[in-house]
């Protein structure tokens, strides 16, 4: 436990780190690309703890992540007025929604609903009639 701890500890100071640095990245290039240094450093990030988690947590940060995406699409199109051309308002809005089914399913193990004991439920195969 204690050395747990100790590692725990580790993460939350780098990531503090790690954000600092970024922050200040920011503050010298307030636009950069996606093949800036710094996006590439977060992305690395990323990628290498999303490695670090099982198959389904790594569906569901995929699925969270895909949907935080679309979020800060939409509201970055909204803060520049983006949004303002119908088309693209319905675009962004209709990725978001797909985006946030996406992340539902991605809640439910298998993607099938069951009830508390894990057994399947709703309108599964009928019986034949006799």
């Amino acid at each position: 436990m204690l050395e747990y701890t100790k590692s725990l500890g580790s993460v939350s100071w780098a990531l503090s780190l790690v954000s600092a640095d970024q922050a200040l990245a920011l503050l010298k290039d307030p636009n950069p690309d996606a093949g800036d240094p710094s996006v590439r450093k977060l992305e690395s990030i990323s990628h290498a703890m999303e490695g670090q988690l099982g198959a389904y947590l790594r569906g569901l940060y995929s699925a969270g992540d895909r949907l935080q995406r679309s979020t800060v699409d939409l509201a970055f199109a909204i803060a520049t007025l983006q949004a303002a051309n119908p088309g693209r308002a319905i675009d962004l809005s209709a990725d978001w929604v797909r985006r946030s089914i996406d992340a539902l399913e991605a809640l439910i193990p298998g993607g099938e609903p069951t009830d508390v004991a894990g057994q399947p439920c709703g309108w599964g195969a009928m019986p034949a009639e006799t």
